[in-house]
Formats: C-alpha cells, sequence, structure tokens
C-alpha cells in the first residue's frame, strides 16, 4: 500500500471567549460582611468583546487561510460555564461568530471575593456520566468536538478581563484516497478509536475497548473525517489504524504505530491499489472471503469459511484463528481452492489455526494446487495448524481430508515448506461404519488422488483419517505422484489411526480395497537405511510387521491392485525394499 502522510499539530487552542466582570462598583466591607460572601445575583459574570490584538481562533483552526474556519456558529453554539471546581454551572449561546458575545440561557455569578480559575467546556449540553457512541460518525463529527477552557490564571469579580482559552480535547482524523484502478466512489472508511466515551464539564473519558470507527465523508474536501478519543498508548504494530471497505467489498488496512493526540489533527492520503490489498480481518462479515481473487492478508479471529477463485493468488495467513461449524447435514471445508485455481499460501507467526468440526482442512478442487511457505530463515517463526474433526464424515458430500484433494477429483500438487504443521485427516464415514477417512496430507476418503506431495525443510505432525495414510491417499483414493520429503532440518512424525484393524502406511497407500497406485517416494536428504530408521524412530504406524509398512503400502484386500514406484534415498536411483524395517509393499 502505498501511503503519503501528513500530521498537522494544532498547537494554538481552537477557540478564544472573552469575559469580563461588569462595572459594578467596588464591595466594601460592609456589603460582603467578613466571610467574604458577596450579594447573591448581584455580580454575573459577563462576556465581553475580544481583547484588542487577539485574534480569535476556531474551534474547528484546520485551515487559517480560510476566514469561516476561525468561527463559532453564532446562535447555535453552547457551551458550560462555571467559576471554580464547585461553582454554579452556567450556560451560554454564542452570539457572536468571534465568540466575543453571547447570551446568557443560565447566568453564573460569582459569590464570593476569592481568586478563582474559571472553566468552560463544549458542548454545554453532555449529560455527565453518560455514555456517548463514537462508533457512527457518517452522519456529523462536528457534535463530538468536544472542548475545554481555562483561564490562564486566578482572577475575581474585580478582574477587568478574562480570557478563556478553549483547546480540543479530541484527536481528528482526516483521510484522503487514492486509487489507481479502483472506484473509490461508496467507499467506507473506518478509524481505530474507542466507541464510547463520557464528556464531563471538559473532560473525556474512554469507555469500552477500540473497534472500528465509522468516518464521516465530507464531499467538499473530499475526505472521510472523525474525532477519536487520544490513546493512552501507541498503537501495535498489529493494530489496523484505518479500514478501508470498497463498494465490492474489497477490504483494505493501514496500520500505524502511533498515539494520536488531543487538540493535533492527523491528515493521511492512502492510495489504494486492487493488487495491494493489504488485510482482511477473518471476524469482518461484510468482507466477501467466500470469493477471494486477490492477492491479500487474513488476521484476526473469525468463523466465515474461505474460497479461493483467483489464479495464482497468494493469501497471508498472519496469527489467524478461523474455526467453521459444520454438520451432517451442511458440511464447511475451513479453506476451498476452485478447480484450476493455484494458491500460495503464507504463514506468518505461530498462532494460525484452522479448524471446523465438519469437513475439510484446506480442500482443492480438481485442478488445483497449493504451496504452503513459512519463513525461509526461521522456521520457527511460521506455524499453521489444520484441525478436522476425527468423526464427522457422515455424508457422501464430505470431503475429510486435512490438506489435499475434495472427494471424487484429482487436484494438482501439494507443496509445505520453510514451516511448522500440524494436520489430521478426518473419519467417520457411516456408510462403512464410522471407520472411513482422509488423509491429512494427500487426498480425501474416495478421493481420486492428487499430484506430487514435496515437504521441504519443515517439521510436520501428520495424524491420518482411520484406514488412510498420514501423507498420501486417503481410504479409496486411486492415484498420486511422487512424494518427496526433503531438507537436512525437515522432521516428519507420522500417525496412522487403524482403529478397526485395516492397516496404512504412514506415507503412501492406505488400506487397499480397490487398485490404487503411487509414484516415488524419495528422501533426498538420507543416505542410507539407518539414517531413515533414526528418521521415523518416533512414528506411530499401527502393526506395519504384519500387513502395512511405515513406508509404502499398507493391507491389500484380496483381488485389489496396489502399486508404487519405489523408495528413494538421496541421489540413489535403486529403490530400498527392506520389509523387515517396515519399508515395502505387503503381498
Amino acid at each position: 500500500m502505498k501511503i503519503k502522510r501528513l500530521i498537522l499539530y494544532c498547537l494554538l487552542p481552537a477557540g478564544i471567549l472573552f469575559l469580563t466582570a461588569c462595572d459594578n462598583e467596588l464591595v466594601t466591607s460592609t456589603a460582603i460582611g467578613n466571610d467574604m460572601s458577596l450579594p447573591p445575583g448581584a455580580y454575573p459574570l459577563r462576556f465581553a468583546a475580544a481583547k484588542e490584538g487577539v485574534t480569535p481562533q476556531a474551534r474547528l483552526a484546520e485551515n487559517p487561510d480560510d476566514p469561516k474556519s476561525t468561527l463559532w456558529t453564532a446562535h447555535t453554539d453552547q457551551i458550560g460555564v462555571r467559576i471554580g471546581t464547585d461553582g454554579a454551572v452556567g450556560k451560554y449561546t454564542l452570539t457572536a461568530e468571534d465568540g466575543s458575545a453571547m447570551r446568557a440561557d443560565q447566568q453564573v455569578y460569582w459569590q464570593n471575593t476569592t481568586d478563582a480559575y474559571v472553566y468552560g467546556w463544549y458542548p454545554a449540553t453532555t449529560a455527565s456520566g453518560t455514555n456517548i457512541n463514537l462508533d457512527d460518525q457518517s452522519g456529523g463529527y462536528l457534535q463530538f468536538d468536544f472542548m475545554h477552557a481555562k483561564t490562564e490564571s486566578k482572577v475575581n469579580y474585580q478582574s477587568n478581563q478574562i480570557t478563556l482559552p478553549f483547546s480540543h480535547q479530541m484527536a481528528k482524523v482526516n483521510i484522503a484516497l487514492k486509487s489507481e484502478n479502483n472506484d473509490l466512489d461508496g467507499a467506507t472508511v473506518y478509524v481505530l478509536g474507542n466507541k464510547a466515551c463520557t464528556f464531563d464539564k471538559g473532560t473525556v473519558t474512554p469507555q469500552g475497548d477500540k473497534g472500528d470507527i465509522k468516518t464521516y465523508y465530507d464531499n467538499n474536501s473530499k475526505t472521510y473525517k472523525a474525532m477519536i478519543v487520544p490513546y493512552a498508548a501507541a498503537l501495535n504494530e498489529a493494530d489496523n489504524f484505518v479500514k478501508i471497505v470498497l463498494k465490492d467489498k474489497s477490504t483494505y488496512y493501514y496500520r500505524e504505530t502511533i498515539k494520536l493526540e488531543a487538540g493535533k489533527i492527523y491528515n493521511y492520503t492512502i492510495t489504494a491499489n486492487y493488487k495491494e490489498l493489504e488485510a482482511i480481518d477473518a471476524n469482518e462479515q461484510t468482507v466477501d472471503i467466500t470469493n477471494i481473487d486477490r492477492d491479500c492478508t487474513i488476521t484476526g479471529r473469525g468463523k466465515q469459511p474461505l474460497t479461493i477463485t483467483g489464479n495464482n493468488v497468494t493469501v497471508t495467513l498472519k496469527d489467524v484463528n478461523i474455526k467453521c461449524t459444520g454438520s451432517k447435514e451442511s458440511n464447511i471445508n475451513v479453506i476451498t481452492v476452485n478447480e484450476n485455481c493455484t494458491l500460495t499460501l503464507k504463514v506468518e507467526g505461530t498462532q494460525n489455526r484452522l479448524e471446523t468440526n465438519w469437513g475439510g482442512g484446506i480442500v482443492l478442487n480438481k485442478g488445483a494446487n497449493i504451496k504452503i511457505i513459512g519463513n525461509d530463515s526461521d522456521i520457527s517463526q511460521s506455524a499453521l495448524t489444520v484441525v478436522t474433526d476425527q468423526f464427522n464424515s457422515y455424508d457422501n458430500s464430505c470431503s475429510s481430508v486435512g490438506i489435499g484433494a475434495a472427494r471424487g477429483v484429482k487436484c494438482g500438487d501439494i507443496e509445505i515448506k520453510n514451516m511448522t504443521l500440524t494436520v489430521n485427516g478426518a473419519s467417520g464415514a457411516s456408510d462403512y461404519g464410522g471407520t472411513a477417512g482422509g488423509a491429512a496430507i494427500g487426498s480425501s476418503y474416495y478421493g481420486e488422488g492428487c499430484g506430487d506431495i514435496t515437504i521441504d525443510n519443515s517439521t510436520l505432525f501428520a495424524t491420518s483419517g482411520n484406514r488412510s495414510t498420514a501423507i498420501g491417499l486417503g481410504y479409496r483414493g486411486s492415484s498420486a505422484g511422487n512424494i518427496t520429503i526433503k531438507g537436512k532440518n525437515t522432521k516428519v512424525t507420522a500417525i496412522v489411526n487403524n482403529n478397526d484393524g485395516w492397516n496404512s502406511a504412514g506415507i503412501g497407500l492406505p488400506f487397499v480395497e480397490q487398485d490404487c497406485q503411487i509414484g516415488k517416494i524419495t528422501f533426498t536428504d538420507i543416505a542410507n537405511t539407518q539414517e531413515l530408521d533414526q528418521f521415523i524412530s518416533t512414528w506411530n504406524v499401527t502393526s506395519w510387521n504384519k500387513e502395512g509398512y511405515k513406508i509404502g503400502s499398507g493391507n491389500i484386500k484380496k483381488g485389489c491392485s496396489a502399486s508404487y514406484n519405489g523408495i528413494f534415498l538421496g541421489d540413489s536411483n535403486q529403490p530400498i525394499n527392506e520389509t523387515g524395517k517396515g519399508y515395502g509393499s505387503w503381498q
């Protein structure tokens, strides 16, 4: 996102009102007595002309070159005034645009001769202790321009001239949008801020948590405006300071480690380009994440499933947590990649989790490909957990795969690189007694299969669905390409669920109940079977020494054909077949 930022610091007071005492005679000791009290109603606090040589500043002084920007709204704006901190409250309607004259709606009187500060605030009518909603300023923002004034020094009933310098208690944000290839008409802009506050005699107090504040669109200046409660602390890098939703529901975010201060105006010009979409909030219900045809970043927590419809799309998961809820009647895949689309899924952060209680994790349709890539310099900084329920596959539409081909189709290639991945395939198809499932990585139950599978420089914890492999084919899968495990730092833990005694391999072929095949199984950085022994020492593959193998094939039902093109180590072109160690095919 291309962003130009200009911050204008409003260091001068926004408005100055001038108050003078009336021309009463000096009060004698006889008149006031020994307690220094003044006769009730005798000495009103009156407003007079502006002090000579002082130019009144506006409460909205954004443009010093525009005289109208320095004016109050005569006969409309009403301020509150009080002498001291516990005196009676007065209300005055300004009758001059420069603040030099006003009408007393509720007059304030001097009660004694004691020197005191005089306080003022705008607006005058805000109820003390009442929450003011700030979350939607699209209808106007001026009513939230809260102000406070205090005399520079103490004054009294005999003071010739009293000046009240008003200052803003809120921060103001102005945003101008630009775009090289987007239609900005109808855009909605939000700024992060407290969604409510209280305003008590000039004091603004934030209420509740920060959230999106809907801004006001000024058609004259073509800018979006909002009043924001000053921040107690600067934003974090992960905070979305500005959110822009275009009418096509494309969403742009701008992040800034900024601390908004009272009395300052923050001007931004943001260029939003279609291919530079920065982030989508996973919980944002107004954003269409069921039709992602563009590069984007997904953040936050949500429950909406994602559908990838664009080819060669890059989606970044940045500490995102998406939990989908399906049912027996409606399976929900967390991410679905449409037919012939290619998705590059970048993983940033260690708190990424995709979960469904009824369906598949990342499901690829016919011909779709996926690359899941983490941090190439430090794989510990990129972690993803994909959870499918172990007993969710109750109808014929279920995908049931952790990452891989949807049921009934053959997808393209699957690559996992530079990350820590925890993933499981689901189990539970009722038409097979609740025992059939999909691979953790590969194909679904009854999936035709997938292309090549590559695990590169990653730590993988893969758990199969029942009768399925951890990496390879799901139960009743047909075919897969080559399976390659590469990278000196790669670690794989394969766990196979064979609850009914029908054994599958950790990598390769499942329990074979129909003809199936895969390509080569290659470990590029393992030189011999001793190193392979160590590599798979933590695997949990049930009864491999009886009718199934850790790598290769599982149990083969009589009359069925199963094949693969061998297990290869390093750069050798000769396959190994050490059945006594669990490497090979049961015949």
